[in-house]
């Protein structure tokens, strides 16, 4: 009964993690007026959005794959860490929530999936 618990927990975040990853990627490849607004405040260069969303794009579609999941949540993790640096670095302490979040989602995905014993 546990197990089926924790195998809908881990469905349910992948399909979280994915859909959002990938929804993000595109926000950020479709340039969005509010989104270029908050890269120049940050002083980054347009260019790297792009780059930014298609790893986001990329890593969205690589969790949904049983083969890549892991290296997947592992990048995502560090995407994460530059996210929420970057927030905290612009005094943006509310938009730390995202970053927050997803990287607990993805380190409880990796727990259920990877690394828990089973008894």
């Amino acid at each position: 009964m546990f197990d089926s618990f924790k195998t809908a927990i881990a469905n349910i975040i992948i399909i979280v993690l994915c859909l959002g990853m990938v929804g993000a990627g595109m926000i950020k490849l479709m340039s969005l007026p509010q989104l270029v607004e908050w890269w120049d405040a940050w002083g980054l260069p347009h260019w790297f959005r792009y780059v930014i969303g298609a790893f986001e794009f990329i890593i969205g579609l690589c969790i949904f794959i049983p083969k890549t999941r892991k290296y997947a949540l592992y990048a995502l993790i560090v995407e994460m860490i530059g996210a929420f640096t970057i927030h905290m670095a612009y005094e943006e302490f509310w938009e730390t929530r995202g970053p927050i979040l997803v990287i607990v989602a993805s380190s409880l995905l990796l727990y259920i999936k990877y690394f828990q014993t089973s008894k």
